[in-house]
């Protein structure tokens, strides 16, 4: 795990489009990062 960059808001929003629970925790998956439950 690691800091996302944009924060927790860009975290929540890339996790909406990707489908992954929204307010989970932050994870670096490459160059972007992903919610995960």
């Amino acid at each position: 795990m690691g800091a996302c960059p944009g924060g927790n808001r860009q975290c929540n929003q890339h996790c909406k489009e990707t489908g992954y629970t929204k307010g989970g925790h932050c994870r670096d998956e490459g160059v972007v990062c992903c919610c995960s439950s």
